[in-house]
């Protein structure tokens, strides 16, 4: 019997999936000899994992949902809150809009700061308008990110189920994810929308490898392992180096007479390299026939094409 990685994100549905600490480990199938039970054999027949057959791929979807929906519920305060100070200092609110283009000292407040007899003084403002409860909500949104992976980090530890191999690619992981949120940050707020897309595409496909790594960085968790997630992190990260090296990222350190390394993009290269040797690692411990092989590499194609499809088609980016 070929003895390989068992199936990750095939979906148990269970809240605590999804908790920084489970306060239970699952034990694998096995029968009273030991040996790997029935249905744990079944469930290797194919390199996608078919634990349910084709719903592999659904209850990813569902898990990785389930994972956000976690991550955004601190959030819903804080939409109640952006939401409240809009409609009581704006909507309801007397002054006249700012004209960014011929605006003075003595109009910059505008509608936002109010007249002192009109009620609607504020001490403490500022210019309130939908990019400013757009910058906070993603302001929260890359905090409380943060905390809830540090969070797991910690009490992994504690419990020693922590996995060095995955806090590797993690902690790299963290420069590259959080400068493209800070970066998303300035092109929003100096209304710089010409990169804005670009930047979009990488910080929105960079979460995949993310939440993959913050599975795995439970030890508990390998044993819930299938070819499928590390197939995709593989894919986004080659898609990330690709576009990457097309951008000349590094080029600096292979021109005569330069001695300075650019720190902001080794740091960057730096992430997806960690995810491609992560993720190409894991894809190897898996015991595959020749097949499955293929199979696996037709899959992780179709998915690099297609997001190099959509960053050419939608971003306007043009080979030279």
């Amino acid at each position: 019997m070929r003895k390989t990685l068992p199936a990750f994100l095939r979906g148990s549905g269970s809240q605590q999936d999804l908790l920084p600490v489970h306060s239970h480990i699952e034990e694998a199938d096995e029968d009273s000899q030991g040996k790997p039970s029935a249905a744990d054999t079944t469930a290797r027949a194919s390199p996608l994992g078919t634990a349910a057959g084709a719903a592999g791929a659904q209850q990813l979807a569902w898990h990785m949902l389930w994972g956000l929906g976690v991550l955004l519920a601190p959030l819903i305060p804080v939409a109640v809150l952006c939401l409240g100070i809009y409609v009581t200092s704006v909507e309801a609110g007397e002054g006249k809009a700012v004209d960014r283009d011929s605006c003075t000292c003595d109009c910059w407040d505008g509608r936002f700061k109010g007249r002192h007899g009109a009620g609607g003084y504020k001490s403490v403002y500022f210019n309130l308008e939908a990019a400013t409860v757009l910058l906070c909500a993603w302001s929260f949104v890359w905090v409380n990110a943060l905390g809830v992976a540090m969070q797991r980090i910690l009490l992994l530890f504690r419990a020693g189920r922590l996995s060095y191999q995955a806090l590797v690619p993690a902690l790299l992981s963290f420069y590259p994810l959080f400068y493209g949120a800070w970066a998303t940050w300035n092109y929003i707020n100096d209304r710089f929308y010409t990169m804005l897309p670009s930047q979009l595409f990488f910080q929105l496909t960079e979460l995949l490898p993310a939440y993959l790594i913050y599975q795995l960085l439970d030890r508990s968790n390998y044993k819930d392992l299938q070819p499928l997630g590390p197939l995709l992190g593989l894919a986004v990260s080659c898609v990330h180096i690709s576009l990457a090296l097309k951008e000349r990222v590094l080029w600096g350190l292979f021109i005569p007479g330069v001695h300075t390394v650019n720190a902001r993009d080794v740091m960057l290269v730096a992430g997806d390299m960690s995810c491609l040797v992560f993720f190409g690692q894991l894809l190897y411990q898996f015991k595959l026939r020749r097949q499955e092989r293929v199979q696996l590499v037709l899959w992780g194609l179709a998915v690099a094409g297609v997001m190099l499809v959509v960053y050419v088609a939608a971003l306007g980016y043009r080979y030279q």
